[in-house]
């Protein structure tokens, strides 16, 4: 009830009432008005009761002046094209011509310059949601852009990295291809530098990786090099190279 009072006195003030004018009906606005109910209104519930039959409740409500205002824009911006401008002009123009005194032009004038400012600054309110949303799309086009050049740029480290390990590679081939038979192990490493992996005769690396038992020691007999293994005798003497071509 308290809605409806509020509505008809806002209908009553912009004159947006149920009528046709070349053909237009401002019905729509009508019920836009009426619908603010859902959301306008407060309801305290003082005291109630109930035996089972009847229910019975008294009760406070209140209106939200700010809230009325906010939907009352929405309502009718969403119906403030340009078409409706016009018609909302004309059916003011059509008024002020039916008044008499200086005081209803005036008051006419007002409501046409709040029904203008209404819908302005709905529109600035639309704008400003639009320029936001823009802001945010571009943001996320540049965050999106940084993701892709830093995962092109850790993509090209590896593949570098993985450059430097083939070379590594390939360069201990040919390293390690270049020794002679019968050359010591002191005299391989001195040459080409200690192996990175050193293997047992029987392939237990973690035996001879461990701090008891050095790459010298008579029990480690296979070095790696890249894709080469020297196997060693048991007097530490080169015995053979596999993977050489």
């Amino acid at each position: 009830m308290l809605s409806e009072e509020v509505g008809t006195h806002i209908e009553s003030y912009l004159d947006i009432q149920k009528q046709n004018i070349n053909g237009v009906t401002y019905q729509s606005i009508n019920s836009e008005i009426k619908s603010l109910s859902s959301s306008i209104t407060k309801l305290e519930v003082l005291d109630e009761k109930w035996d089972g039959k009847n229910y019975w409740i008294k009760a406070k409500v209140r209106i939200n002046e700010k809230r009325t205002v906010e939907l009352l824009l929405t309502a009718i911006k969403s119906k403030s094209n340009e078409k409706d401008i016009k018609r909302l002009n004309k059916i003011l123009a059509t008024q002020k011509q039916q008044l008499n005194s200086q005081n209803s032009q005036v008051s006419e004038m007002n409501k046409k310059l709040v029904s203008q400012e209404i819908i302005n600054e709905a529109r600035k309110s639309e704008v400003a949601n639009m320029k936001s949303q823009l802001v945010k799309y571009q943001q996320k086009e540049i965050e999106q852009k940084k993701e892709i050049s830093e995962h092109s740029q850790a993509i090209e480290r590896i593949k570098n990295q993985v450059t430097q390990v083939k070379s590594r590679i390939q360069q201990e081939n040919e390293k390690a291809c270049l020794m002679e038979i019968g050359m010591t192990k002191k005299d391989v490493a001195n040459t080409i530098g200690e192996p990175s992996v050193v293997n047992d005769i029987h392939g237990y690396g973690i035996y001879c990786s461990s701090e008891k038992y050095k790459p010298f020691n008579d029990e480690c007999r296979q070095w790696f090099y890249g894709n080469i293994t020297l196997t060693f005798e048991v007097n530490g003497l080169l015995n053979n190279k596999y993977g050489c071509r």
